[in-house]
């Protein structure tokens, strides 16, 4: 190959030729394979409806047909929506001659099992007319947080909640522990005769310690919720939580 690659030079040396014969011909290099790459938008709530933007290499597409007419993509077992291409998009890597770039909706996962709030599935693009032909990415599905235990402690001077993924802790912070933040006002009366003298701490991204107040009358049995549109995923990417629980007795209690 010269320096830009693209021109093929063969010498060919004929049996009992007292010199060398030669010829050049154009060659072009191009990559074929089928593949697709995610943009924007890769994770999202288990909830749907969130736009995603996909890169699609050596896909032949044309924009005179729809462009539902032409692919199908799934996110593991359920079908997008919303299918559109996405050349007007500011991404620079929408811009190759083989690439196409389309827009898509993210559907709701429903009924399915996390794992500390992820699902990571097959997003998949496929032609029509050729289901074989097409090709995959990852798409993460983030659950809302969900409440995994309350349990009194041992002495009954607190309660701790804990959760199956790390949150936002409802945004709180280590100088805000009012529980106004993170729990429904029904849920409040019961810690305290005064709602300032209980407090809200998160010991961890998944563990909330509610310390009980004077005249507190919570009890194994009661039920506390979280307050709506509060607590989320710690990546924001989730749908808020809107949990309730039954508060247990503790594990160990004092005879």
């Amino acid at each position: 190959f010269d320096a830009s690659g693209n021109q093929l030079k063969v010498s060919i040396t004929p049996v009992g030729a007292l010199s060398l014969s030669s010829a050049s011909m154009g060659f072009s290099c191009f990559d074929d394979q089928i593949s697709i790459k995610c943009l924007e938008g890769c994770h999202g709530s288990a909830k749907g409806g969130q736009p995603l933007l996909l890169a699609l290499t050596n896909f032949q597409l044309t924009s005179d047909i729809s462009l539902f007419d032409q692919v199908v993509a799934t996110f593991g077992d359920f079908e997008a929506v919303g299918l559109e291409f996405g050349q007007n998009s500011d991404n620079a890597q929408c811009g190759g001659a083989a690439v196409t770039c389309i827009s898509l909706t993210q559907p709701e996962c429903v009924d399915c099992v996390f794992e500390r709030g992820a699902l990571i599935v097959d997003l998949s693009v496929a032609m029509k007319v050729d289901l074989t032909v097409g090709s995959m990415a990852s798409f993460t599905y983030w659950a809302a947080p969900t409440i995994v235990s309350a349990a009194m402690n041992t002495v009954g001077t607190a309660v701790n909640v804990r959760f199956d993924q790390n949150t936002d802790k409802a945004t709180m912070t280590a100088s805000n522990s009012h529980c106004d933040q993170i729990l429904r006002q029904d849920s409040l009366p019961q810690l305290a005769a005064s709602v300032e003298d209980a407090s809200c701490v998160w010991e961890s991204p998944n563990s909330l310690n509610i310390y009980l107040g004077t005249g507190a009358v919570i009890a194994p049995g009661h039920m506390i919720a979280i307050k709506p549109n509060a607590l989320k995923s710690s990546n924001l990417l989730s749908a808020a939580c809107d949990a309730e629980v039954t508060v247990q007795g503790p594990a160990f209690p004092v005879a």
